[in-house]
């Protein structure tokens, strides 16, 4: 189709093939590339050392920080109204927010002698499951497809190994189904809007999370567990239905009020108090069956 050159078009550099009758070949819109890469540049920080992150001060909004070595890109992120977080590009779904959940199949073929289940089976898996023994679907064990009970029929509770009520007779198979599972692991922020908890546990014991007005955890405190704070591997704080107890040096406004043997002194005083009062109460009811008497 003909067309016809329009004079004073923005952006439009050149039209090659142009003449009466032709046809356009090629078109060239827009700056020099080269112009085009030094800007980009322009918006690029590198950082060399391992494992570094830029800070939010060393990038601006619309830059993008390259770490040479461990090849990570990031960015600055901007949102509600000011908060900034420095962004690993591409992170998502990768080394931000991983989980790995399976059901493995292992397979026994018994000699005869088969009571307890463990190491590799018939083609050298070796028997690995999550022991909890309040949630038994975790592991199904079956003997020549029929499902066994866990518990009369079984009993798995550490891992690697499940030990039978009975022994397997000659060539018959046991197949064991086992749940596992790898955690889960985040490189950013994790945020949960009101009312959405996150929670812990595989019976979902314990729950954190926020109404709309108060931040709240709930530990439901299924067979009678406690919940409990800990420092390395110190409890400090045990909760449970009979209430709270703290443990360790007690402090106000950074003064120490008690250390904790002192507390247990004063918890050895009160229980030997009330071993008394009991002693004086029976000898006082001995006294008045006597006086009765």
């Amino acid at each position: 189709m003909p067309i016809r050159r329009v004079g004073g078009i923005s952006g439009v550099a050149s039209i090659s093939g142009f003449g009466s009758g032709t046809k356009v070949k090629r078109v060239t819109v827009g700056r020099p590339i080269s112009n085009v890469v030094q800007n980009i540049g322009a918006n690029i920080k590198t950082f060399d050392g391992l494992g570094d992150i830029p800070s939010i001060e060393e990038l601006k909004l619309g830059e993008i920080g390259i770490n040479t070595q461990d090849g990570k890109l990031y960015i600055k992120r901007e949102y509600d109204g000011g908060i900034q977080t420095i962004v690993e590009i591409g992170a998502v779904g990768d080394e931000s927010l991983s989980a790995t959940t399976t059901f493995n199949a292992y397979i026994y073929t018994s000699d005869g002698t088969l009571d307890v289940i463990t190491g590799p089976d018939d083609a050298e898996n070796v028997l690995q499951y999550d022991p909890d023994p309040n949630s038994p679907s975790r592991i199904q064990v079956y003997l020549n497809g029929v499902l066994l009970h866990q518990g009369i029929d079984y009993v798995a509770n550490d891992g690697s190994t499940i030990s039978l009520t009975h022994i397997v007779g000659d060539e018959q198979v046991v197949q064991v189904a086992a749940y596992n599972s790898t955690g889960v692991s985040f490189g950013n922020d994790l945020i949960i809007d009101d009312h959405f908890a996150f929670i812990v546990g595989t019976n979902e014991e314990t729950r954190f999370y926020h109404n709309g007005t108060d931040t709240i955890i709930k530990h439901l405190g299924f067979n009678d567990s406690q919940f409990k704070i800990q420092y390395q591997n110190d409890d400090k704080l045990i909760m449970d239905d009979a209430g709270v107890q703290l443990l360790g040096n007690y402090t106000l406004n950074g003064q120490l009020v008690a250390t904790q043997t002192e507390v247990d002194d004063l918890h050895t005083r009160i229980n030997n108090l009330d071993s008394d009062l009991q002693d004086v109460t029976e000898l006082l009811q001995e006294l008045l069956q006597f006086r009765q008497s």
